[in-house]
């Protein structure tokens, strides 16, 4: 069935979390799962990926515009779900790993929106962390607010930057990706999401109800260009929080290991060295290893081959214990208080894991 003109959700139902509308030249995808802060779930996954088919076998679209209900455009994956799915298969409860089967399907939708043929727009208006970076990222106009706030937190419950977060973090210049993917920190000044590539316009919050509203008059590329120009325009330059802060993440962050950074941050006095050094304290220390050895490897490669290396890593972490024991410290137990595996973080990857890097 082709998706009409009329603006009225397509994909909608009571059993889904994601409505699709047309809105001029644009198929709309918005996710509507605003209690959960739109993290996405399998079947949200492949909602979207059947709205994508719409939009690209539509001829009368030119793109597709991606917007979230509430206060998040999208927080990550479901990882509740992925954390029960991955101990039941652990523990023999089940035969297939579902946990692995999600982050197989999420991984294949965001290359289909890297390689998508029309283009692609996102409003980041509020939380957009992980797999919600996973579906903004691709995007070719990825459009902030004063309201964004983004993240790669995946450090802290034991995983690593994943559904190429870590592509996008060594994209950013100078040490901002490392600093960013090991302390799990966000980006909230529009001044630092436009400076290292995080977003590619801006558009205060209260417009942007008008701005969808000018979407849905789009007829062809013309108008949709002549919109941007009209719409899109960086705020008055400012220093960010992070470029406020870049002689010290620079300095600390250019070392070649993780063990070198903390020693670095250990030395070193200055309150703000204090605060990051116990900050990584906190993280899991193969998480922190993966993700250093991830952002840099991302740097000299495609997209595609880190979204190809985050599938077998998640294979690798599911099998393992730290991802578990974070997400049960953060959101099963909120006690917040995680036990890692014990590990050297002197000694490097382990073996398997090291192997993807070779």
């Amino acid at each position: 069935m082709a998706c009409q003109k009329s603006g009225k959700p397509f994909y909608y139902s009571p059993m889904t979390d994601i409505q699709f509308s047309t809105h001029g030249a644009f198929g709309r995808i918005h996710l509507n799962r605003p209690g959960a802060l739109n993290s996405l779930n399998l079947d949200m996954i492949r909602q979207i990926d059947k709205a994508l088919s719409e939009v690209e076998e539509n001829t009368d679209l030119i793109g597709v515009i991606f917007t979230g209900e509430g206060k998040a455009f999208c927080a990550g994956g479901d990882v509740k779900a992925a954390y029960k799915a991955g101990l039941d298969f652990k523990n023999g409860d089940t035969k297939a790993n579902e946990a692995l089967q999600f982050f197989e399907e999420e991984y294949a939708l965001n290359k289909r929106i890297v390689h998508f043929p029309k283009d692609t727009i996102v409003l980041m208006d509020g939380i957009t962390m992980g797999g919600g970076v996973g579906l903004a990222g691709p995007c070719k106009y990825r459009i902030c607010t004063e309201k964004t706030v983004w993240a790669m937190p995946e450090t802290t419950i034991g995983f690593f930057p994943d559904i190429g977060g870590a592509w996008y973090l060594a994209q950013a210049g100078g040490e901002i990706g490392l600093y960013l993917g090991l302390t799990a920190l966000a980006a909230r000044d529009p001044a630092d999401l436009l400076k290292f590539g995080f977003a590619t316009h801006f558009i205060p919050s209260n417009d942007l109800d008008l701005f969808l509203k000018k979407i849905s008059e789009t007829v062809d590329y013309t108008d949709f260009s002549d919109l941007m120009g009209e719409w899109c325009t960086q705020p008055v330059p400012q220093i960010g929080a992070l470029q406020d802060q870049i002689e010290n993440i620079n300095a600390a962050f250019s070392k070649k290991s993780v063990s070198d950074i903390m020693q670095y941050l250990e030395k070193d006095n200055a309150e703000w060295s204090q605060e990051i050094l116990q900050l990584l304290r906190q993280k899991s220390p193969i998480s922190l290893l993966t993700a250093f050895a991830h952002i840099k490897k991302a740097g000299s490669e495609s997209l595609d081959e880190t979204l190809l290396r985050d599938e077998k890593l998640a294979g690798l972490f599911m099998e393992g214990d730290d991802y578990y024991e974070g997400v049960r410290a953060l959101l099963i137990d909120k006690d917040k208080n995680p036990v890692w595996k014990p590990y050297d973080i002197e000694k490097g990857l382990p073996p398997e894991i090291n192997a993807l890097f070779l």
